[in-house]
């Protein structure tokens, strides 16, 4: 818990254009590095899996409870949504994300099927207890492992280094305060992990 004096009702601490766009070319980059060299051989070869759409539901950080949506692109590249939330509580958080997932070393037992991945994600948090709102924005490097139960259904486990990349805080509250109290700082986070189950379909 940390106690302090806002002195403005709206501070932002750091510019998040250049970042993004960083990131965005990150991720042009992942993804033509992950197509194999003899790539155009292989993409004749690749038909898509008979479920390429994975639905999953989970808890981690930043990820919140959650419920993501994956399509893949190709045998080395998935792409997906995710929203979120924590409750119940007094203050409103939930996030958004979009991932792009770059598989590799696929199941023995289910060829079509990768078992483990390298994700680039980028997550849109935010927090508002009624007086003041915080929006984050993390980048969020990680490595996991799919273990299937089934064709259809199976776990992910998932950990890796998160980055913050914007930060904001708000005064919203009806009225100004000398004192407020914040019972966590989201800007202090450097690890992102999370566990989910998953539908394939």
């Amino acid at each position: 818990m940390r106690m302090g004096i806002s002195p403005l009702p709206s501070v932002t601490f750091k510019s998040s254009q250049a970042t993004f766009l960083k990131f965005l070319s990150f991720c042009m980059l992942v993804v033509l590095l992950g197509q194999p060299s003899n790539s155009f051989a292989q993409r004749k070869k690749w038909v898509d899996p008979p479920r390429p759409w994975k639905a999953s539901f989970g808890l981690g950080w930043p990820d919140l409870y959650h419920l993501e949506l994956m399509r893949d692109l190709s045998k080395y590249n998935a792409l997906g949504l995710g929203v979120g939330a924590f409750f119940p509580t007094e203050t409103t958080v939930y996030q958004v994300s979009l991932n792009h997932q770059l598989l590799f070393e696929h199941s023995k037992q289910f060829p079509e099927l990768p078992t483990w991945h390298f994700d680039q994600r980028l997550t849109f948090y935010f927090e508002n207890n009624g007086e003041y709102e915080w929006n984050y924005g993390f980048l969020l490097l990680t490595v996991g492992r799919f273990c299937y139960i089934s064709e259809r259904v199976g776990f992910n486990l998932e950990g890796g280094f998160s980055f913050l990349v914007r930060e904001s805080k708000t005064y919203v509250g009806s009225q100004p305060i000398s004192y407020y109290e914040d019972d966590g700082d989201p800007s202090m986070s450097w690890f992102g992990a999370r566990v989910q189950i998953f539908y394939r379909f």
